[in-house]
């Protein structure tokens, strides 16, 4: 949305800039955590402090990231897949991409890895002769 123009004056980007520093966050806290070099009660604090979380919702989250491992970098990690991948289409379908198409065919084949995914995009190009 916010590429598109329908998200912006400050509120927006203020808005944009906490969630970028819970995330990041999250991270530090979820490998902190795994390698033991964090105690429950210290992320919990920190996430209090750096996120502006409340100590209910940071309790909740850390406990999350106790039972889970690598969850919140998971996010990032795909974050940064599906835009590598929107990009590769861009260049390889030039004026053809579409957002629509980008996002239907996600959309359309739910969870699946993105190898996979991009075996699936693969396909739909080669229905339209583009390699």
């Amino acid at each position: 949305m916010t590429e598109h123009g329908f998200i912006k004056g400050l509120e927006s980007q203020f808005m944009k800039v906490n969630d970028g520093v819970w995330r990041a966050a999250r991270m530090i806290i979820d490998v902190k955590l795994s390698r033991g070099e964090m105690r429950f009660d210290k992320a919990v604090n920190m996430l209090m402090k750096e996120a502006g979380t409340s100590k209910e919702g940071a309790v909740a989250e850390v406990r999350r990231y106790t039972l889970m491992p690598g969850y919140p970098l998971s996010y990032l990690l795909g974050k940064h897949l599906i835009l590598k991948l929107r990009d590769d289409l861009k260049k390889r379908m030039g004026k053809r991409f579409s957002e629509k198409f980008f996002h239907d065919t996600i959309a359309a084949n739910g969870e699946l890895p993105m190898a996979l995914l991009g075996e699936v995009f693969d396909m739909k190009l080669a229905e339209l002769g583009i390699k």
